[in-house]
């Protein structure tokens, strides 16, 4: 049990952006750790599902809030889902994401919770399938590929190490001939009519111009969300970095990336978040200034919520937003540090 407890431990401490694993306690709860917010919580469910091969149930992705209740639901028998099961909602996912506006020959950029896909024995596989089948040959498709742990091991093996952000952006390399940037932090995985452009792509910074966020822009693609609402969209540090908000500071990080039988030195430069004082973001406040926005396009399937916006529009509305308030994204108590 002592093993099991401590890959559940390095689990969470994965999902929580490569919090050391020495926080992560015994008998953590999600309530001892800030960084394990909704977004973390979503990373940590599908790393569970890749860990140890089982899906997590709907109705208990909400119970699992601490490392006890895990490893209870890892010894559980839970009943099998019905694969053969008609999806929810009425529509099947290609539907959906039509119906959310995105279309063929799109350049994409998808954040995915798979679980939250009913129906279906494979729900990442399903999902691939379907965004390649929208988008067609002229299009192409990036999955995120985060490794957070780079920050501290100071070493990324893209053909290698595992998405430390869920299932998906693996399915899509190992399964569906997708490639895997070599950014040693925020690295995607694409396949598609640009794949070959985003992999030369080489940036300082994380988050500057010529990082994939900054390419996805200049191309006006689109930005979607199946079980992801955009308060958890990545590419909202975008314009922090761009509009160097106070509660952010550079940090360089520095290591190698082992690709091919080769090494070869990597550095590149984070807008950290700061943590003394901590700079606690409030995500709805971004969710409610998308809610209802004209660019924006919702659809359901597979009793996911499916969202979807051209990244010019948003980035537009969002740097707006942050222009009027560069404190926008935190939280009311957190401001107070930076006002």
């Amino acid at each position: 049990m002592d093993d099991l407890r401590t890959r559940v431990r390095g689990l969470i401490a994965e999902a929580c952006e490569g919090l050391p694993l020495e926080e992560v306690f015994e008998d953590a709860a999600i309530d001892d750790l800030p960084d394990w917010d909704s977004l973390a919580h979503v990373a940590l469910v599908e790393l569970l599902e890749s860990e140890f091969g089982r899906t997590v149930p709907p109705e208990r992705i909400a119970d699992l809030r601490s490392v006890d209740e895990i490893l209870q639901w890892l010894s559980s028998e839970d009943e099998p889902a019905d694969s053969s099961a008609a999806p929810a909602d009425g529509a099947d996912i290609e539907t959906g994401l039509r119906a959310a506006g995105l279309r063929a020959g799109d350049l994409a950029m998808v954040h995915s919770f798979t679980s939250a896909l009913a129906g279906f024995e494979r729900p990442d596989r399903r999902l691939i399938e379907d965004l390649l089948n929208v988008l067609g040959p002229e299009g192409t498709l990036v999955l995120p590929s985060f490794t957070y742990s780079f920050c501290s091991s100071g070493i990324f093996r893209p053909d290698e190490d595992r998405s430390e952000v869920g299932i998906a952006g693996d399915t899509l390399r190992l399964d569906y001939d997708g490639v895997r940037t070599a950014a040693p932090i925020f690295s995607v995985t694409v396949r598609g009519a640009l794949a070959h452009e985003i992999m030369a792509l080489s940036s300082a910074t994380t988050f500057g111009p010529d990082s994939v966020f900054g390419y996805v822009l200049r191309k006006g693609g689109k930005l979607c969300g199946v079980g992801v609402a955009f308060e958890k969209i990545t590419f909202n540090h975008y314009p922090e970095e761009e509009l160097a908000v106070p509660y952010r500071y550079w940090k360089r990080f520095d290591g190698v990336i082992e690709q091919n039988g080769e090494r070869r030195n990597a550095s590149v430069r984070y807008f950290v978040r700061s943590l003394e004082p901590e700079a606690v973001r409030d995500q709805s406040k971004i969710a409610d200034l998308m809610d209802g926005a004209p660019f924006v396009g919702t659809a359901s399937a597979a009793g996911a919520r499916i969202m979807c916006a051209p990244v010019q529009s948003y980035y537009e509305t969002l740097r707006d937003a942050m222009v009027a308030d560069p404190l926008f994204q935190l939280s009311d108590e957190s401001r107070r540090h930076w006002e």
